[in-house]
């Protein structure tokens, strides 16, 4: 297993204690005997269909050109490729460094409407530092393409275990040296790729941090000349709150590096059938950091891939399969191009040549060159038509505090802190005096999209919840607009547990204050109104 394989499933195995949903209840969260289990639900009529029935799409006049990126490893040879990898490469196990490879690389993303290599980088001095800097950059073929660095995170800093802790001095100092060399061997060539004139860096597993990252990144942007376009990796099937809103903020633009989460809630997509499920949820997803992008005046750039098999550098993981085709690219890059960035139109393949995951466009023997077909026929064209947000609008909980889980818990490591203030299993709308709209909560994308302040999924059975609270103590959820516009009652079935005890929230509807209320422990059903 290379260093990146185990460094991604370690990564996997911390995400699965702090957002997996497979607990007993919501007692194994806050660490208290049971939550109290409502009444049965009003017979309400259901929103019905998926929350991306509710987007409306409004035409792009003259059309625009999507800048399309794809992550690039340079790390092969011999030992790379002992590691175990699915798919047949049309070159075969090539060396990185081969120019006939390097030529032949460059040919396949120029036909394919690559516009630039994001190239995966682990560090000054490194195989794949030298196989860039010295090999790919220094062949004839280099100057026909653009390139960027793929930040390797988890390859760079020192920690014993997760979370990368960014009040550790070593760690910050170690960032602020990275842009420092980045800087002085990279952005100043001619190829390097530049959003606005800046250089644009992506920095990967931006999840896993932990500390002041912001106040460090900030460091090593003031450390060099150029004011590079930094683009984090934190995109996920969750929204904003596992990390403060300063950590997403600290960058220009957010990415999802792949939508491959197996410990997400209902991640069993292996079959057929299932793809245009799995799509249904990776959109929804997009939807979310489309507006949480927005909301904190962010870039979002999604990413297409053709699909995901880990199982022969990762057995052991017993990981699903979601089966490459070049029909699931184009299906993929058909749904995503209508989430790209009016201001930044950017997307990411994921990936050009990751044979280990085996997510490659490259061409191999089981495909040959139809993924080239697809990215050139469908995902690089110019856009035509993009998915519209206002057709949404907020419902948001302020909550006078949060209760970290580490304050009764004293087996919360760092970084694996939930703020928490009362479990939301249901949330009907009504306007005089009739019902307008019922979500159960945990069906996603049949309920609300939570952007901010709201957990993973969390079952027992056939009940399902989320804690709602985050650290900034806040939950916002867009609704479709005419919903929020027909609502003068909400009516909340959750509750809270002794725990976190009594909290009081205050609830607005597209920045209107509609009212307030008193979570407490053992009550269940609460009613806001005009």
């Amino acid at each position: 297993m290379s260093d990146r394989n185990r460094d991604r499933q370690t990564a996997l195995s911390r995400r699965a204690l702090i957002r997996g949903s497979a607990v007993a209840g919501a007692a194994a969260v806050a660490g208290c005997s049971s939550v109290p289990n409502p009444l049965a639900s009003p017979a309400y009529t259901d929103a019905g269909a998926s929350m991306l029935e509710s987007l409306a799409t409004e035409s792009v006049s003259d059309s625009q050109d999507v800048t399309v990126g794809a992550h690039y490893y340079p790390w092969f040879r011999e030992q790379a490729w002992a590691k175990g990898y699915a798919g047949t490469p049309t070159l075969g196990e090539y060396n990185s460094r081969n120019p006939a490879v390097i030529d032949q690389h460059v040919q396949w993303a120029e036909q394919s409407g690559i516009d630039f290599l994001s190239m995966s980088w682990w560090g000054e001095g490194t195989w794949p530092d030298v196989t860039i800097k010295d090999h790919f950059l220094a062949a004839d073929a280099a100057a026909d393409i653009e390139f960027s660095i793929l930040y390797e995170s988890p390859g760079r800093f020192v920690y014993d275990s997760y979370p990368i802790d960014f009040d550790d001095a070593a760690n910050r100092e170690r960032l602020r040296e990275d842009f420092e060399y980045l800087s002085a061997e990279y952005f100043s060539r001619e190829n390097y790729h530049r959003v606005d004139g800046r250089p644009l860096v992506y920095i990967y597993l931006v999840g896993d941090f932990y500390g002041d990252f912001p106040g460090a990144l900030e460091a090593a942007r003031e450390a060099i000349d150029e004011d590079p376009y930094l683009v984090g990796g934190a995109v996920g099937w969750f929204p904003l709150v596992y990390v403060p809103d300063a950590y997403v903020e600290a960058f220009d633009a957010v990415n999802a590096y792949d939508m491959f989460d197996p410990r997400a809630p209902d991640f069993d997509f292996s079959g057929e059938s299932e793809f245009e499920r799995f799509l249904d949820r990776v959109h929804f997803h997009y939807l979310q950091w489309r507006l949480i992008a927005r909301d904190h005046d962010l870039s979002f750039h999604p990413t297409v891939m053709p699909g995901y098999d880990d199982t022969q550098v990762r057995p052991e993981a017993n990981n699903p399969v979601l089966n490459p085709t070049p029909d699931r690219l184009e299906r993929f890059g058909e749904r995503s191009r209508g989430f790209v960035d009016a201001d930044h139109p950017m997307l990411f393949v994921t990936t050009f040549n990751e044979w280990h995951e085996y997510t490659s466009v490259e061409p191999g023997e089981a495909h040959g060159e139809a993924y080239l077909d697809v990215l050139s026929d469908t995902v690089s064209q110019p856009l035509n038509q993009r998915y519209r947000l206002d057709s949404l609008a907020p419902l948001r909980l302020d909550f006078a505090e949060t209760t970290s889980t580490a304050s009764f818990n004293e087996n919360v490591a760092a970084g694996d802190e939930r703020y928490l203030a009362m479990v939301l299993r249901e949330l009907v709308l009504r306007g005089e005096g009739e019902p307008v709209a019922r979500y159960d909560i945990g069906n996603p994308p049949h309920e609300p999209v939570f952007t901010e302040g709201a957990y993973t999924v969390e079952r027992n059975g056939d009940d399902r919840w989320r804690w709602l609270g985050g650290p900034s103590a806040k939950t916002v959820a867009y609704l479709p607009e005419e919903v929020l516009a027909s609502t003068d009652e909400i009516r909340f079935r959750g509750t809270t547990t002794d725990n976190v005890g009594e909290i009081d929230a205050t609830v607005s509807l597209d920045g209107e204050t509609l009212g307030r209320f008193t979570i407490t422990p053992g009550t269940s059903r609460y009613t806001v109104s005009r």
